[in-house]
């Protein structure tokens, strides 16, 4: 529950820096959404808070609007670190040990494959 605190916190941020940016530089959402390849509801969103903007749409709004993406993701004297409880925290830890295990399961069917293939090559 708190990770969705967290995030929608975050995604709220982003969401008014870009407005704030978008509304400096004189743009309309509209204009945005089309240049940045969204439906002006689906732009409207992001700015919202609402819906999370991808990586590549972050960097394209950054270009866009002329800032760095870091002053899109500036989230002022809220550091993430306050942002992130005990609770979150370890909750981010099991997951990234959970993807570290996958990785290693996925590093050993790669070199199973290839000992497959390698092995045909040579018959």
């Amino acid at each position: 529950m708190e990770i969705v605190i967290c995030d929608k916190f975050i995604h709220k941020k982003i969401g008014e820096n870009i407005e704030l940016l978008r509304i400096k530089r004189k743009k309309t959402p509209k204009e945005m959404a089309i240049l940045i390849g969204l439906t002006p509801a689906g732009y409207r969103n992001i700015e919202r808070g609402i819906t999370e903007i991808s990586i590549p749409k972050l960097f394209l709004t950054a270009k866009l609007l002329q800032v760095p993406y870091t002053e899109i993701l500036n989230i002022g004297e809220h550091k993430l670190e306050t942002l992130l409880t005990p609770q979150v925290e370890d909750l981010y830890k099991k997951k990234i040990e959970l993807l570290k295990n996958e990785n290693e399961f996925l590093k050993k069917q790669v070199i199973s494959f290839h000992d497959i293939l390698y092995k045909k090559k040579l018959s």
